[in-house]
């Protein structure tokens, strides 16, 4: 074994290693960025995915050929795809008070496939071909359409912030 992190002042958080690189964020950022460095060599550190101001990045998922990063930015969340380069490649948005979730990416096809949720709405998955665009609903045998008792336009999902005793926004669903 041999130590590639010694005596420094940042704090990092190992994400994963792949293609002889450790991937890994620290504290330098207050929203959330991916960087890189050879394994061999921690000088050759490199930022692959730079943070976006007022959007936390909450998640990061590695397939064999993509970096899929799931946003967060007041109102809803977001799913952003790079290469592993740092490349930007797709974004994937939702309408403002829905929530959404990764599930996977069939490499062979480049269908990334997700699920877009709410308060007042269930699961529902899709997928995304990412050299196409063409999207479209996804149903499997445990998530068949069910009916629902009151149609979605009974609801309304309102997001507003108020100022907290210390004059910070704090945004509120």
């Amino acid at each position: 074994l041999k130590n590639f992190i010694e005596n420094e002042d940042i704090k990092i958080k190992f994400i994963t290693y792949k293609n002889g690189r450790v991937y890994f964020s620290s504290n330098e950022s207050n929203w959330g960025e991916i960087k890189s460095f050879d394994l061999l060599n921690r000088k050759d550190e490199i930022q692959v995915i730079p943070q976006v101001y007022n959007h936390l990045l909450l998640n990061e998922y590695f397939t064999d050929n993509y970096i899929i990063c799931k946003y967060k930015t007041l109102g809803k969340n977001y799913l952003m795809v790079y290469d592993y380069s740092g490349t930007f490649i797709k974004k994937i948005d939702v309408p403002n008070g829905n929530n959404i979730d990764f599930s996977f990416l069939d490499d062979q096809t480049k269908d990334l496939y997700f699920e877009v949720y709410s308060y007042t709405m269930p699961y529902q998955n899709f997928k995304i071909n990412l050299e196409t665009g063409i999207h479209k609903r996804f149903y499997k045998k445990d998530s068949e359409p069910k009916p629902i008792i009151f149609t979605l336009d009974h609801f309304e999902t309102k997001i507003i912030t108020y100022k907290n005793k210390d004059g910070i926004e704090v945004p509120i669903t």
